[in-house]
């Protein structure tokens, strides 16, 4: 992927998947990014309303890709060297379960994200907050470029822990329940 992209020997900063996410600032980071590390590509894809602002504001290091089909997604991640979690300002971006920050952290890529309650809660060690702000997120972004990070135990975010754990609860649930007789149907 890197070598079809023209990322070989780069450094690639990224967002997998457009939507929700606050482009401004990303856009005037690259700049200041860049300075730092000349090495340094950032790489877009995905199709969201955010994206024709983006390619407006585009700089030289940056590569858009469209939406891509889901089989080639993985793809995409494993090109990354860092990936970019930017919520807005909204309540839904505030409280939304940030599944992108799941996704970076299961491909074990270190992630630049802005200071949301949910991705704070993970306690994810190969997250970096910044402000949303184009210094404090270029800084953080050259930091997650140049530092080693250890990665989360998914484990608990697959489909049969999570299972199992849905279990317990509506079985808890039932037997608080118990004295509670329900009609036949």
């Amino acid at each position: 992927m890197r070598e079809g992209l023209g990322l070989e020997g780069k450094k690639v900063v990224g967002v997998i998947g457009l939507s929700g996410i606050d482009s401004a600032f990303i856009m005037d980071s690259i700049k200041l990014v860049s300075a730092k590390e000349p090495d340094a590509m950032f790489l877009f894809v995905g199709s969201a309303s955010s994206a024709y602002e983006m390619k407006r504001k585009g700089k030289e290091n940056t590569i858009f890709v469209p939406e891509v089909p889901y089989e080639k997604v993985a793809d995409y991640f494993a090109a990354l060297d860092v990936g970019l979690y930017c919520g807005g300002k909204t309540i839904f971006s505030k409280y939304a379960c940030p599944i992108k920050v799941l996704e970076y952290s299961a491909c074990r890529k270190p992630i630049v994200c802005t200071n949301l309650p949910e991705v704070r809660d993970f306690g994810f060690p190969n997250i970096l907050f910044a402000e949303p702000n184009a210094k404090d997120f270029a800084e953080k972004i050259v930091m997650a470029l140049n530092q080693k990070f250890s990665f989360p135990n998914m484990r608990e975010f697959e489909l049969p822990y999570l299972s199992k754990k849905l279990e317990k609860i509506l079985q808890n649930t039932i037997k608080q329940f118990d004295y509670v007789s329900f009609p036949e149907p």
